[in-house]
């Protein structure tokens, strides 16, 4: 996915309470790592995060539509 300034980012589903829980573990603390389990590994994400050091992620949730609720790092 390319964002609005033409650099990568993914995006990405998951379900309302596990979002949230990221949302309860970023406020405490921002630098914290939230690892969600995929039946799929991320390879063009990896790819990404290799050459770019970091990647915004934007979160939809699953059954919700196209609006995106969050933005990580």
């Amino acid at each position: 996915m390319r964002n609005v300034t033409g650099d990568e980012a993914v995006f990405a589903r998951n379900h309302r309470p596990y979002l949230d829980h990221a949302v309860v573990k970023a406020n405490l603390d921002p630098r914290t790592l939230v690892t969600f389990r995929s039946s799929q590994e991320w390879k063009s994400a990896q790819v990404l995060l290799e050459q770019q050091g970091e990647l915004p992620i934007y979160f939809a949730m699953v059954g919700g539509g196209p609006e995106i609720l969050y933005r990580a790092w």
